[in-house]
């Protein structure tokens, strides 16, 4: 009798374990099953009686729409600025300075007084030399009129042309002299610093002052070589500089060099640009900026981008399902990159979630799992699987 007891108890715990790990674990709760499930499937989409995974899934992805647009390719360089135009004046006579006309940092035009030296002799010069040109005209007059009458052979009358035309030369030579001891500026300008003062000498070739024209300046820089078609004269740059902060100003190519450097694949610019309110002084460190705006193209964040031994390219999700489109990047600003890609307006590209596709893959959403979601609880019948039960309505009648 007990042998039998024993049997039953025995026979009872296997039935038992039987029933809670391959009927209650995989029917589940009515919440979590449904009574109209298909047999072998119960709970969402996806997950299996017994709770094994089942067949292939869709990924969960993030996606966005594709922007055809135009583009702008940036180029940015630094580069030094020169004055337009800047001379050194130079003493080109000797001499003790009687006047200094010039104040350093006030604008002259061109022909200004600079510096006056003594000119005391140079005005002697000239007078005697006029003298001398008078005497030789009233010389030339006279035989003039002997040769006339027959009385003065032509060598004599020629002799006297000649002394006219030495003493007109002697005249004009110190007239220039005369004149070089006022010294002008020989271009509109700047005068800066100088030493030069009331009873300095000087001698010839002695430096007075530096006179620059800064109301235009010029700036060399280089641009990569992918920027040559935009190289020609007159092309439009910005100029920008970290001394005058929200300054920008405009100018235009002026020249660049012929050829690339092999080594840097750089190419020399020079650009002209005005001045405006002066804000910029020659010696300037300055961003020089050109721009150009190109055709549309597809653009798409950086992150749909994937790369491999072949290149880059972006997953296209149509109809649930994606495929690779290979693609060139031709331009990127922050987060954005223009492509060169058969990709149309509007396309929609993976733009998170990459890493996990494989061509032919099936995509979903994160918005389309809680549309179909809220769609599913809406038809859900009061009571069905899934929903939990409360314990009996009462009602206060009832109680």
């Amino acid at each position: 009798m007990k042998h039998f007891l024993s049997v039953l108890v025995a026979a009872a715990m296997i039935g038992g374990t039987y029933f809670f790990i391959f009927e209650y674990e995989g029917a589940g709760t009515p919440e979590q099953s449904s009574a109209s499930a298909p047999a072998g499937r119960s709970g969402p989409p996806g997950q299996r009686g017994g709770g094994r995974r089942g067949g292939n899934q869709a990924s969960t992805v993030t996606m966005e729409s594709v922007k055809v647009e135009p583009y702008t390719d940036l180029f940015s360089a630094l580069g030094n600025v020169q004055a337009d135009a800047r001379v050194k004046i130079l003493s080109e006579t000797s001499g003790r300075v009687t006047a200094v006309h010039m104040v350093p940092n006030v604008r002259i035009e061109a022909g200004a007084l600079l510096v006056s030296l003594n000119d005391e002799l140079q005005k002697i010069a000239v007078r005697t030399a006029q003298i001398q040109l008078q005497q030789a005209q009233e010389t030339l007059s006279r035989y003039e009129k002997l040769a006339a009458s027959g009385t003065l052979t032509n060598t004599s009358l020629a002799d006297a042309q000649v002394a006219v035309d030495i003493a007109q030369a002697a005249l004009d030579k110190a007239n220039y002299d005369l004149e070089q001891r006022s010294i002008v500026a020989p271009i509109a300008g700047t005068p800066g610093l100088t030493d030069v003062q009331v009873g300095s000498y000087l001698n010839a070739g002695s430096e007075l002052v530096t006179l620059t024209n800064t109301e235009n300046l010029t700036v060399r820089f280089t641009l990569p070589d992918r920027a040559s078609d935009l190289l020609r004269p007159g092309y439009p740059v910005r100029v920008t500089a970290p001394s005058s902060p929200g300054a920008v100003l405009e100018g235009e190519i002026t020249a660049y060099d012929n050829e690339i450097d092999p080594e840097t694949r750089l190419i020399g610019v020079k650009a002209r640009f005005a001045n405006v309110g002066r804000v910029l002084q020659p010696g300037a460190i300055v961003n020089v900026l050109v721009s150009n705006t190109n055709e549309p193209l597809p653009s798409v964040p950086v992150s749909a981008l994937s790369w491999s031994r072949d290149g880059a390219t972006v997953w296209i999700a149509t109809d649930g399902k994606v495929s690779k489109v290979p693609v060139v990047v031709r331009s990127r600003e922050n987060d954005v990159v223009w492509l060169d890609a058969d990709l149309k307006d509007g396309d929609q590209v993976v733009i998170e979630g990459v890493q996990k596709l494989r061509e032919g893959a099936e995509v979903v959403t994160l918005e389309q799992l809680n549309q179909r979601a809220a769609g599913g609880n809406r038809n859900r019948p009061a009571g069905a699987p899934g929903q939990k039960q409360s314990g009996p309505q009462t009602s206060e009648a009832d109680s």
